[in-house]
C-alpha cells in the first residue's frame, strides 16, 4: 500500500517543489482533485496499454486501490522509474488541462502563468528525483522490502548502507559477492537466511520442522558421490567431500515470464539476458517479495546441470524459523495425486508424522 501511494505522492512532492508557495495557495489543489488526476491518469495510461493488472485493493484509500505492479525482484529501479515515468507524464498532462477551469486561472497575471505552465513541464523529471528518495525511505524504514526491492545494484545503496539493519546489510553484502567469491554450498546464504529479524518469526509446528531440519541437514552432510565399493584393508579407499562443502552456484539468467509466450527451452530466449552471479541474494530476494506466494519459480537447466543439487542444498540452507523447507522429489510421490496430497506425503515420509491436513499444519 505504501508502495503504490509513493508512486502518486512523488508526482505532487515534485508540484510543490516547482510551484511557488503563493501560488501554490492561490491554485488550492484539494484532495479529492489530487486523487481525480490520479486515477484519470492511470486510466489513460490503461488505454495505451502502460498499466499493470496487479491491483491492491483498500476500500479507505482510494489511490492505493490503483492497479500499479509491486517491484518484483527481476526489476531494477531504474526500469521502474521508467515503468513510472507515463503515470507522471499523464498526471502533468492532467494538471495542465486542469488549472485553465478553475477561477484563479482567470484573474492570474500573464507572468504567474507562464511561471506555473514552465514549471509543470519539469514536474515529470522531478518526480522520479522525488519518488527515488521516497523508495529509499521505505526501504529504510522496512528492511523485507529492502531486500526483494532489488536495491544493490544502485549507487544509492552505498550511501544508506550504514543505516540497514544487519540483515540488510548481510544480503547486500552478499549480492556484491557474487562477482568475486563463490559461495560454496550457498552457506553465506544461510547465514543472512538466520540475520532475519526476530519480528518476522512466526510459531511452527515444533515436531516437524525438527524432522525436517534433521533429514535436509542429513543430505548435504552425504559425501557428494555415494561410494559403493567394499572397503579392502590392503587397497586405499577414495573419500569425497560432502555435498555442502562441494556444491558451487553456478552462474544464471533470470526471466520473468509474463502474458507474452515465449519458448522457454529455446536458446535464443535466453542469449541476450545478463549472466549474473548473485545466485543466493536473488533467491533470497524472490524468496522474500509477495510475488513468490502467487507464482512459481521455474528452475531450467540441461539434463545434468544440478537442478535437483540445488534444491538439496537450498532445503538445508533456508531452512530455519523464517522458512520451512519441503522438498518434494516426484519420483517418491505418487505423481498422479494433487500438490498438497504430494507435500503430506513428503512430510509422512521424511518425519513418520501423519499429517491430517497441510491447510492446517501451515497456520501453526
Amino acid at each position: 500500500m505504501a508502495y503504490g501511494l509513493l508512486c502518486f505522492t512523488a508526482f505532487f512532492e515534485a508540484l510543490d517543489e516547482q510551484i511557488p508557495e503563493a501560488l501554490r495557495k492561490k491554485i488550492g489543489l484539494l484532495k479529492g482533485e489530487k486523487d481525480f488526476l490520479a486515477k484519470d491518469a492511470m486510466a489513460k495510461t490503461a488505454e495505451q496499454g502502460k498499466a499493470s493488472a496487479d491491483v491492491c485493493e483498500y476500500a479507505d484509500a482510494p489511490l492505493a486501490s490503483l492497479p500499479l505492479a509491486f517491484p518484483h525482484p527481476t526489476e531494477t529501479l531504474d526500469q521502474q522509474v521508467q515503468r513510472h515515468a507515463d503515470l507522471w507524464q499523464q498526471m502533468g498532462a492532467g494538471f495542465l488541462s486542469f488549472i485553465p477551469k478553475l477561477a484563479f486561472w482567470e484573474q492570474a497575471e500573464e507572468k504567474e502563468q507562464a511561471k506555473i505552465l514552465s514549471a509543470i513541464q519539469k514536474v515529470p523529471e522531478e518526480a522520479k528525483k522525488c519518488f527515488e528518495a521516497q523508495y529509499f525511505e521505505l526501504a529504510r524504514r522496512f528492511e523485507d522490502f529492502a531486500v526483494w526491492a532489488n536495491l544493490q545494484e544502485h549507487k544509492k545503496t552505498k550511501e544508506m548502507i550504514g543505516e540497514l539493519s544487519k540483515y540488510v546489510r548481510h544480503h547486500a553484502a552478499l549480492a556484491k559477492a557474487g562477482d568475486t567469491l563463490i559461495d560454496i554450498g550457498l552457506a553465506n546464504l544461510h547465514a543472512a537466511v538466520l540475520d532475519i529479524p526476530e519480528t518476522l518469526r512466526i510459531s511452527q509446528a515444533t515436531d516437524i520442522v525438527e524432522s525436517l531440519t534433521k533429514h535436509h541437514q542429513a543430505r548435504v552432510n552425504d559425501p557428494i558421490i555415494e561410494d559403493k565399493e567394499e572397503p579392502q584393508d590392503d587397497k586405499p579407499r577414495l573419500s569425497f567431500p560432502a555435498v555442502r562443502d562441494a556444491f558451487i552456484p553456478q552462474s544464471f539468467r533470470v526471466l520473468r515470464q509474463t502474458g507474452k509466450a515465449r519458448r522457454l527451452e529455446d536458446e535464443a530466449t535466453w542469449e541476450d539476458l545478463a549472466r549474473r552471479n548473485d545466485l543466493g541474494a536473488f533467491l533470497l530476494s524472490y524468496l522474500s517479495s509477495p510475488y513468490s506466494a502467487e507464482s512459481p519459480l521455474l528452475i531450467l537447466g540441461h539434463p545434468g546441470s544440478g537442478k535437483s543439487l540445488l534444491t538439496t542444498v537450498l532445503s538445508s540452507q533456508l531452512m530455519s524459523k523464517h522458512f520451512t523447507v519441503i522438498r518434494v522429489p516426484l519420483r517418491e510421490v505418487n505423481a498422479e495425486a494433487g500438490v498438497v496430497a504430494q507435500i503430506e506425503e513428503a512430510i509422512r515420509r521424511i518425519t513418520n508424522i501423519n499429517v491430517d491436513s497441510w491447510a492446517r499444519l501451515r497456520n501453526l
